[in-house]
C-alpha cells in the first residue's frame, strides 16, 4: 500500500472518532491558547485540533494573535500573508471582507488569519482592545469554532482581550517547574481588571514524557489536565508544512486520543 493509501487510512481513523459529534454544533464557539512556559509551542495543539475539528464538518478559523512572530501558517500548511495584508488590514478596518483578508488551507474547512511575517513589530503597537474585540467578534459570527494563539504577554492587548472575549481558554505547557507559578501570575493580572478565571482551568502539557512530573498539584488546584505525548513527527510536520493526525502515514495512538480528548471539550 503506497503513502497516500495509509494517509486515507488513517484520515478515516480520524473521522471515525469524529463521527458522533457530525452535525452537531460545538458548545465552545472560540478558544484562546496561551504558553504557560517559554519552551510551549501552542501551534502543535491548534493544528491538529483544527483538523479534528474539520473532520466533525466545523468550519474553523485559525487566529495567530502573536504579531511579532507568526507561526501557525507553517503549522497548518498556509501561505504567510503579504506585508499589510492578513489580521493588520482587518484591525484597522473591520468593515474588510473577511475573503480579502484569510489565507486559504488544503483542508476546505480550515482557514487562517494572521500577520505577516514582513511587518513590522511597531505596527501594531496602536491596536487597543476595542480592535482585538471586533476582530474576535467577526470571526465567531462567521465561523463555527475559532481557535486564537496569542503569546504570554500581559501587557500587549492581543493576549488579554483574547483572554477576555474568548469562550474557552487553554494554557499550554511543558514539563516544567515554573508552569503554576506562571499561570497563577497571569491569572492574577487578569482577574485584576475584570477578566473571570473561571474559563482558564483547562492545561494540556505538550511532549509528556512519563517524567516523575507532579501533576497533582495542578489537579488540586481544581486544573484539568491532558497530556500530548512527545512525538518528534508531530514536531517535524511544520517543517514540511503538513499536518501530523492528516499526514503522517504512522499515528501515535495516545496523541490522536489527546486531541480527541481536547476536542470533545468543545461539546459540554
Amino acid at each position: 500500500m503506497g503513502r497516500e493509501g495509509k494517509r486515507r487510512i488513517l484520515k478515516d481513523i480520524v473521522r471515525n472518532m469524529s463521527r458522533e459529534y457530525e452535525s452537531k454544533k460545538p458548545d465552545i464557539d472560540s478558544a484562546v491558547f496561551i504558553p504557560a512556559c517559554e519552551s510551549a509551542e501552542s501551534g502543535q495543539v491548534i493544528s491538529n485540533l483544527a483538523f479534528v475539528l474539520a473532520e466533525r464538518e466545523l468550519n474553523v478559523c485559525v487566529a495567530d494573535f502573536n504579531v511579532f512572530y507568526p507561526s501557525m501558517f507553517a503549522w497548518i500548511g498556509a501561505d504567510t500573508p503579504p506585508r499589510g495584508e492578513g489580521l493588520i488590514k482587518l484591525l484597522k478596518n473591520d468593515r474588510t471582507p473577511l475573503k480579502d483578508v484569510l489565507q486559504t488551507t488544503r483542508e476546505k474547512q480550515i482557514f487562517l488569519l494572521s500577520a505577516s511575517q514582513s511587518d513590522d513589530l511597531e505596527d501594531y503597537y496602536n491596536f487597543d482592545f476595542s480592535h482585538v474585540c471586533n476582530v474576535i467578534k467577526i470571526l465567531k459570527n462567521n465561523f463555527d469554532v475559532t481557535l486564537i494563539n496569542t503569546p504570554n504577554i500581559p501587557s500587549l492587548e492581543f493576549c488579554l482581550a483574547s483572554m477576555k472575549f474568548c469562550t474557552q481558554g487553554f494554557f499550554i505547557a511543558e514539563q516544567r517547574i515554573e508552569v503554576l507559578s506562571n499561570i497563577s501570575k497571569l491569572l492574577n493580572h487578569a482577574m485584576s481588571i475584570g477578566i473571570s478565571s473561571a474559563k482558564f482551568l483547562e492545561i494540556i502539557f505538550i511532549n509528556f514524557q512519563n517524567a516523575s512530573y507532579d501533576v497533582r498539584s495542578f489537579k488540586d488546584n481544581k486544573f484539568n489536565v491532558t497530556a500530548i505525548p512527545f512525538v518528534p513527527n508531530a514536531i517535524i510536520s511544520q517543517l514540511e508544512n503538513e499536518i501530523y493526525l492528516r499526514d503522517q502515514t504512522i499515528l501515535n495512538k495516545e496523541f490522536l486520543k489527546g486531541i480527541h480528548k481536547i476536542a470533545d471539550k468543545f461539546y459540554r
